[in-house]
């Protein structure tokens, strides 16, 4: 058997289930208490995850992997295929180099090269992807699924671009922040630009947890290399500074000579 599947499945839950239960303020997880908490995040990463979901899609590319289609055929038939595959790999690159570099403490992220290595060595995504590519190719039912699947994708993305996407990046499930600026974007869909600013030190562990700032990007990028994205217009900051830059007359230039 693969070492993949030995190592996923010694995956171990260094957490220990709380002594008490007690309520819980809002969270990523919507959890109501503590114990739902512990117990939900168990299930679904120790069990569900590393026991049974990633051990199985490994297995199954061992047993499977050389019937299934790493490359989509040229043929006219085949282009919602391509468009699937083409955007699946896109994300799962966008993916890599933007949220999962982005997270954690500042001093310990991957670079960008790293974060690459990791999206073409990624096994699992990608073999789910052959999946449902292999399945297509050969059952014409499922070749005709996807073009109404991507136009319903299409059309709910188009209202959905509407508005700023707002990526959650915390390493914990409660970030207050989050919430506040989800609020701030709903209501206010017409901001264009977001961009990361400084939100000061944050503890975890015993440790300063320094979120910092970072470049500005277009908001359908949703680009987040720190912290929680938050809202700026930062064009019109661009421009109030170079407003404030004088420039010397033309007589002050003639009396310096």
């Amino acid at each position: 058997m693969d070492r993949k599947i030995f190592a996923t499945l010694r995956n171990k839950d260094q957490a220990k289930p709380p002594k008490r239960d007690f309520d819980l303020s809002e969270n990523i997880y919507g959890a109501k208490t503590a114990k739902q908490y512990y117990n939900t995040f168990h299930w679904i990463h120790f069990v569900f995850k590393y026991k049974f979901f990633v051990p199985l899609v490994l297995l199954a590319n061992n047993l499977f992997g050389k019937h299934l289609i790493k490359e989509i055929p040229d043929k006219p038939q085949f282009e919602h295929l391509q468009i699937f595959d083409d955007a699946y790999e896109e994300a799962m690159e966008k993916w890599y180099t933007i949220y999962i570099r982005g997270r954690g403490r500042y001093d310990k992220r991957m670079t960008k090269k790293e974060a690459l290595k990791n999206y073409k060595n990624d096994q699992v995504l990608r073999v789910l992807k052959q999946f449902v590519t292999t399945v297509c190719a050969y059952d014409t039912a499922y070749l005709e699924f996807l073009p109404f699947f991507e136009h319903a994708i299409q059309r709910r993305m188009n209202e959905y671009n509407k508005r700023n996407h707002l990526m959650y990046t915390h390493s914990g499930i409660f970030d207050a922040r989050y919430f506040a600026l989800y609020d701030v974007l709903k209501k206010n869909s017409n901001l264009k630009h977001f961009k990361i600013v400084n939100v000061g030190v944050q503890r975890t562990g015993g440790k300063k947890n320094v979120r910092t700032n970072e470049e500005h990007c277009p908001s359908n990028e949703g680009h987040n290399q720190s912290g929680t994205n938050q809202t700026s217009n930062s064009k019109s900051k661009a421009t109030n500074k170079r407003n404030t830059r004088t420039k010397p007359s033309k007589t002050r230039k003639r009396n310096q000579r």
